[in-house]
Parts: structure tokens; C-alpha cells; sequence
């Protein structure tokens, strides 16, 4: 399920691109979230996928699909707008997998959320209490979350963008999830290779303080993002 933050701080031209111009984050992320998706179907075209966008509401702009194409048909073409709140994961959406036995019988699939978030201020709202809860510890649902800030640009703002990342670790009570930040100030490239790291199936992956993505011996490891 790949969430897109639509608040307005997602149309603000600041990051740089190859060629030295500035793109806001809603361009970048609909083209990493575009090649995310079709090279995930290159590698196993059961995958499945749903397309949600999030204002101060969640909504489902393509329900799971194999084919590539329909998630990305519904991806372009979407303002930003000024958001007050913001409400994700519509539990009624999610089905999730159950195994006799967690510890030995692989699930027929798993669920995970992939969130491009874009608010400095605005802390997500879950809706539906307990049935959430349950969701956020089932082992077969993931939430990665990719977390675009304003970081030192504005560095009055740093604290809050901070906050809002220590919130999103706060709900990893498993500690599977994948969590990234990346700067408006940076590249536009950063956010590319999130969304790069994130392409791992979430049980064939380590904890993300585990994660290494050097090629080389010698080369000295990039390691994650997520601090």
C-alpha cells in the first residue's frame, strides 16, 4: 500500500535535481514511487499494490492490482492542498494472512505500508483504536515510513521534525519497519534511494540498524538513513 502525502508543503521546489533545478517533493516521489513499483513487479509480478493519497483524509485511488499500470495511471495528475489532520490506514482495506504457526509456516503473503510523508508539524491520526493496534503488531504487516522534512533550511522547525520522526519509530513495536528522513535542502536523489532500499521483501531483510549497502569490501558502508 504506498501512501502519498498531499499538504502543501509537498509542492515547495526545493530539492535539486541532476541538472541543478529545483523540483518540489510530490514530482520526485511520483517518479520514485512509479519505478519502485514496475521494478517490484519486474522482480515478482504476483506482487500486488494499492495506491492511497492522504490530505486530511485517506484516500484509496486504486485498490491492490498486479499490473503495474493502473497504480501508475492514478499517480500523476494529483494536487497538493493546505491540510489541518491527517488519517491513514482504513483498517477496513486490510486483510492480513494467518499461519498456524508464526515461528515455522511461512504466511501466503504479507502487508506492508509505504508512507512518503511531507508534514513538519501534523501528526498522523490512526483511526480505528484497537483494531490498528493489533495491526501495527501483527508480524505480517509492515509500515515503512519515507519522512521529507525542512530539516536544517529552517532551523527553527528542526525540533519538530525530530518529534515527528521519533513518533514514527514509536510505532515500530516489532522493530521490522524501515523508517527514512530526507531534507527538502538535499538532493532529489536521497529520496531515490529510499525508495531503493525499501525494493527488499520485509522478511528477507535485517533490522534496519543492520542494514548495509556497500558493494565492496573496501567500500565504506552507507548504512541506513534513519538518524
Amino acid at each position: 500500500i504506498i501512501c502519498l502525502d498531499l499538504a502543501e508543503e509537498m509542492a515547495v521546489p526545493k530539492l535539486e535535481s541532476f541538472n541543478g533545478c529545483r523540483s518540489n517533493a510530490l514530482t520526485v516521489a511520483q517518479k520514485m514511487i512509479e519505478m519502485f513499483v514496475r521494478t517490484k513487479h519486474k522482480i515478482d509480478k504476483s506482487h500486488e499494490f494499492a495506491l492511497v493519497v492522504v490530505n486530511n483524509d485517506a484516500t484509496w485511488l486504486s485498490g491492490f492490482t498486479s499490473d503495474p499500470r493502473e497504480v501508475c495511471s492514478c499517480l500523476y495528475d494529483l494536487d497538493t492542498v493546505v491540510c489541518q489532520s491527517f488519517s491513514i490506514l482504513p483498517q477496513q482495506k486490510v486483510e492480513l494472512p494467518v499461519t498456524d504457526n508464526v515461528q515455522t509456516i511461512p504466511p501466503p503473503f504479507v502487508v506492508r505500508t509505504i508512507l512518503v510523508f511531507g508534514r513538519p508539524r501534523c501528526q498522523p491520526h490512526f483511526c480505528g483504536g484497537e483494531h490498528v493496534k493489533k495491526l501495527l503488531q501483527c508480524p505480517y504487516f509492515f509500515f515503512d515510513v519515507v519522512y521529507i522534512h525542512n530539516g536544517l533550511d529552517e532551523k527553527e522547525d528542526e525540533g519538530s521534525w525530530k518529534d515527528m520522526f521519533g513518533f514514527f519509530g514509536s510505532l515500530d513495536t516489532k522493530g521490522t519497519n524501515y523508517k527514512y528522513e530526507v531534507a527538502l535542502a538535499g538532493p532529489a536523489l536521497e529520496l531515490h534511494n529510499c525508495m531503493a532500499k525499501l525494493l527488499a521483501h520485509p522478511l528477507q531483510r535485517p533490522c534496519q540498524s543492520h542494514a548495509c549497502y556497500g558493494l565492496l569490501d573496501g567500500d565504506s558502508p552507507e548504512g541506513d538513513t534513519s538518524s
